[in-house]
C-alpha cells in the first residue's frame, strides 16, 4: 500500500472482538515492511503503533516507533504487553504526529495477538488477518499494490490440510504419504512409452558393520517418466547374471509428466507417467568390505520374490567413522546411514530427473575445470583434505565446522552432495549426501519443538541458524526440501517426508510469493519448496501456490516498474535500495522456476528464463577493463553483486569485481537456461557465448583458490580453499544444468 498522510492524520487497520468475548491477551504485535518515501518538512517521519483497548476500561495502550524518510525498507516489529487482560479491540496504526505531510509505502503487514490458553498449556498466537490499513478521517490514500489475503486462522480441526488449504495455526500437519500414489501397479492409467528393457549397474559397498554376515540391502531406485507401470517388472541379478530374490514396492508415482525439453534424449514425454521410484531389497552376504556389483533390470519380469520388507531404517547403521567419528562429531546427534552404500550408475540417474537437466562430468570441454574443481574442493568441505594433498591440514581456517555452525549448510549442503554425485558418480559424495541429509533432517523444527508462545512459527526452520524456537521470524534461507526428496527417492526412507511438508508450510507462512518485499533468494527458496512438494505429492494446493507465485513474478518481470520499461529481471531489491536486483540471487530464483517447470509445466517459465538470461547479460555483468583492478584477467566477464535495474548499468554495491569473481559460475546458470529456452538463434548464441565466458572467469577463480606452495604447506593450509564453506554450494549445487542447457540433455 502506498499512502499520503495529511497533517495529524492516521491510517489504521483494526480488529474488534464481540462484547465480552475477546481473548485474554498476553501481547499484541505489529509486523510490517515500511519505507517513508518523503515528508514535508523533510525532517519529519511516520509513527507506527501497536494499540490495544481492554474490556476493563476505555484507555488505549500503545507501543510506538517513529521512522524517518529513507530510501531503504525498514522492518517493523512492535510488541505491546497486555498482561493477560481481556481484549476489546486491537489496532495497527500509521500516524503523522505534526502539521506536515508524509508519503509512506507498507507491505507484508500483520497484526498478531498472543492469547492465554484457558484450559492449561502455554499461550499460542491468534493471528488476526489484516487485509491492509484502512483510512480514518485525516489522510488521503493513494491506491497501490496490496498483499494477498491472509488465510484463515481457524482450520477445521478434523479436516486434512490438503482439503482446507493453508492454515496459520495447524491443529495437525499433512500426511504426505496419504497424498502420494503408492500403488505397485498404475497401469490403469494407460501404457508407458519408454519401456525398452534396460540393465543398470549398482555398486554395493558394505560398511564394516555389514561384513561377515548376511545383510538386508535396501535402496531406492528412481525411474524416468513413462518407464515403468508395474513393480513386477523390476528384476535383480548378481554379478554372475543370476536372479536374486527381491522385495520391490513403489515409492510413489510421477504426479506430472515433465516437459519434453527436460528429458534426456531418447525419452518421450507422453503416455502414462508411471512410477517415480521403487524400493529394492534383497539379502546378500559380504565376506569383506570390497565393493560388489549387481544389476537392476528395468522392464524385465521378476520371478523370484522376498515376501516381506525390512523397515528401511532397520537396514541402517549408526555412523561412527569418517566425518562423524566420535572424535570429531560435536553435533550431539546420532547420524544414521544405509549399512550398505548402493551407488546406482550416475549416467542412468542423470536421466531420472531426480534433479532436472543433469549433465554428467567429462562430457563438455568448457566445464572441464569446474568438473574437476567440484571434486577437489568437495573434500575440503568434508575435512578429508588428505585425499587430495600430501601434507596435513592443521590450520583452523580450513576446518569446516558443519556440526554446530549453520554457515556450511547455507544453499543446501546435502543437495550439493547429491547433485554432484548425479554428475560424477563419486560414491564418497553419495555417502556424505546421505549423512548430511540425516543430519539436516534432524535439525528441522517440527511442531513438537514449537509448542510454545509463538507456535507454530518455527515449524520447518533450521535449528542451527534459528537457535531460539520462540523467535517468531526465523531465517527462511536455510530451509530446503529438494535434498530430502533426493534422499527419499534414493533410500526409500519415509521419515524425511514429513519434513518436506513442514518446509513447504514454513515457506507459505513466512514468504509471500505474490508480494514485493522478499529478495530473489528468499522467493527462489520458497518457490523451490512448493515445487518440490507439488512434484512429490501432486498436491492441488501446492500447485496453486506455485502457479500464483510464477504468475505474480512473471507479471512483475513484464510490467513497467515506476514508469520504467521492463528489463527482463524481477527487480526485487536485495538490500532495500530502490530499483536494484541481485544477479546471483536471481540464479537461485531461476532454479526455483526450473523446478516449478518440472512440477507443473507452467507455460510462463520458459519465456521468464529467457528474459532473465537476457537481463543478466544486459544489466547484470561487465567485462574487466584495462586499468581496472580485479582478480580476473582484463576482458573477463564478471557479474555485479547488486545491479541497477534502470539507467546506466553498474554495481549498486560499489565497484568490487571480487564479489562477481566468486559468483561467475552461478550466474552462468540463468544465462545458460535463457539460451536453452530461447527460440531466437541469434539470442541463443549470444547467451551461450556469454555463459561460457563466465565459466572462463570461474576457471580463474579455481586457479586462484588452488594453492600448494611451500608457504601453504608450512602453514598447514588446504590446497583447495573453501572460504566461506557455503561458496562451494552456491557455485556447484545447481551447476549440473549448465552443460545440458548449452549443448542439449544427456542421452538415455
Amino acid at each position: 500500500l502506498r499512502a499520503d498522510i495529511n497533517a495529524w492524520g492516521r491510517i489504521a487497520a483494526s480488529h474488534d472482538y464481540p462484547y465480552g468475548s475477546g481473548p485474554l491477551g498476553d501481547s499484541v504485535t505489529v509486523k510490517a515492511k515500511i519505507r517513508v518515501d518523503g515528508a514535508s518538512p523533510a525532517n519529519g517521519g511516520v509513527e507506527v503503533c501497536s494499540i490495544a483497548y481492554l474490556e476493563a476500561d476505555s484507555n488505549p495502550r500503545s507501543a510506538c516507533q517513529e521512522f524517518p524518510v529513507s530510501q531503504n525498507i525498514a522492518d517493523v516489529f512492535l510488541t505491546l504487553d497486555t498482561g493477560r487482560q481481556q481484549l476489546d479491540r486491537v489496532f495497527f496504526q500509521l500516524k503523522r504526529a505534526d502539521s506536515g505531510t508524509a508519503t509512506v509505502t507498507v507491505d507484508a503487514t500483520h497484526l498478531y495477538v498472543v492469547q492465554q490458553v484457558v484450559a492449561g498449556g502455554t499461550p499460542t498466537p491468534s493471528p488476526t488477518a489484516t487485509p491492509g490499513p484502512t483510512s480514518s478521517p485525516g489522510p488521503t490514500a493513494t491506491p497501490g499494490p496490496t498483499s494477498s489475503p491472509t488465510p484463515t486462522a481457524t482450520p477445521d480441526p478434523v479436516g486434512d490440510l490438503e482439503t482446507v488449504g493453508f492454515a496459520l495455526r495447524p491443529t495437525h500437519y499433512r500426511s504426505m504419504t496419504a497424498e502420494m500414489d503408492l500403488r505397485n501397479d498404475v497401469s490403469s492409467a494407460g501404457a508407458a512409452v519408454n519401456t525398452a528393457p534396460k540393465d543398470v549397474l549398482v555398486r554395493l559397498t558394505p560398511s564394516v558393520d555389514a561384513v561377515g554376515q548376511t545383510q538386508r540391502v535396501s535402496f531406492g531406485f528412481p525411474l524416468p517418466p513413462s518407464t515403468l507401470v508395474n513393480t513386477d517388472n523390476i528384476r535383480v541379478t548378481n554379478s554372475a547374471g543370476q536372479e536374486i530374490p527381491a522385495f520391490i514396492r513403489s515409492l510413489g508415482a510421477w504426479e506430472h509428466m515433465p516437459d519434453q525439453r527436460l528429458l534426456c534424449g531418447g525419452l518421450m514425454a507422453s503416455g502414462n507417467p508411471g512410477i517415480r521410484s521403487v524400493l529394492i531389497q534383497f539379502d546378500m552376504a559380504f565376506a569383506d568390505a570390497s565393493p560388489v556389483t549387481m544389476t537392476v533390470g528395468v522392464n524385465r519380469a521378476r520371478s523370484m520374490n522376498l515376501a516381506t520388507e525390512v523397515p528401511v531404517r532397520e537396514s541402517y547403521r549408526v555412523v561412527n567413522d569418517g566425518t562423524y567419528a566420535p572424535s570429531v562429531n560435536t553435533s550431539g546427534l546420532t547420524i544414521r546411514e544405509p549399512n550398505v552404500l548402493s551407488a546406482v550408475d550416475h549416467r542412468y540417474l542423470a536421466c531420472t530427473n531426480v534433479f532436472p537437466m543433469v549433465n554428467t562430468t567429462g562430457s563438455r570441454p568448457y566445464l572441464a575445470s569446474s568438473d574437476q574443481a567440484t571434486d577437489d574442493f568437495f573434500y575440503s568441505q568434508i575435512n578429508q583434505h588428505w585425499k587430495k594433498q600430501s601434507w596435513a591440514v592443521t590450520s583452523a581456517e580450513d576446518i569446516v565446522n558443519f556440526y554446530t555452525d549453520s554457515e556450511p549448510w547455507l544453499y543446501d549442503r546435502a543437495g550439493g552432495f547429491y547433485n554432484s554425485y548425479f554428475r560424477s558418480g563419486n560414491a564418497d559424495m553419495l555417502r556424505e549426501a546421505h549423512r548430511a541429509a540425516d543430519h539436516y533432517a534432524q535439525n528441522i523444527y517440527g511442531p513438537e519443538d514449537c509448542a510454545s508462545t509463538y507456535y507454530p512459527y518455527c515449524v520447518g526452520s533450521f535449528k542451527l541458524k534459528n537457535t531460539d524456537p520462540l523467535y517468531p521470524y526465523p531465517d527462511v534461507k536455510y530451509s530446503y526440501s529438494e535434498s530430502l526428496l533426493s534422499n527419499y527417492l534414493l533410500t526409500g526412507d519415509a521419515t524425511v517426508l514429513k519434513k518436506i511438508g513442514y518446509i513447504s508450510w514454513f515457506m507459505e507462512f513466512h514468504v509471500g510469493l505474490t508480494g514485493t518485499v522478499d529478495t530473489e533468494r528468499g522467493l527462489g527458496f520458497a518457490l523451490l519448496a512448493h515445487a518440490v512438494d507439488a512434484e512429490l505429492t501432486g498436491s492441488i494446493h501446492q500447485r496453486s501456490v506455485v502457479d500464483e507465485g510464477v504468475n505474480a513474478m512473471r507479471a512483475r518481470q513484464t510490467s513497467p516498474l515506476d514508469g520504467n520499461a521492463p528489463n527482463g529481471c524481477f527487480n526485487y531489491p536485495p538490500e532495500g535500495q530502490t530499483h536494484t536486483f541481485s544477479p546471483w540471487m536471481s540464479s537461485l530464483l531461476a532454479h526455483g522456476f526450473l523446478r516449478s517447470y518440472q512440477a507443473t509445466s507452467h507455460a510462463s517459465v520458459p519465456p521468464a528464463l529467457v528474459d532473465l538470461g537476457q537481463c543478466e547479460i544486459t544489466r547484470g555483468m561487465a567485462a574487466l577493463q584495462p586499468g581496472e583492478s580485479g582478480p580476473m584477467s582484463v576482458g573477463r566477464y564478471y557479474p555485479y553483486y547488486i545491479a541497477y535495474s534502470f539507467g546506466t548499468p553498474g554495481d549498486a554495491d560499489g565497484f568490487n569485481p571480487w564479489n562477481g569473481f566468486e559468483h561467475a559460475i552461478d550466474v552462468a546458470i540463468p544465462v545458460s537456461l535463457g539460451a536453452y529456452f530461447s527460440t531466437d538463434a541469434s539470442q541463443k548464441a549470444t547467451l551461450s557465448n556469454l555463459a561460457k565466458e563466465l565459466l572462463l572467469t570461474h576457471d580463474e577463480s579455481i586457479a586462484y583458490w588452488t594453492r600448494d606452495g611451500a608457504d601453504t604447506q608450512a602453514a598447514g593450509r588446504s590446497k583447495y580453499r573453501v572460504s566461506p564453506p557455503r561458496k562451494w554450494l552456491w557455485q556447484y549445487k545447481n551447476a549440473a544444468v549448465i552443460g545440458s542447457a548449452l549443448d542439449g540433455p544427456s542421452t538415455w
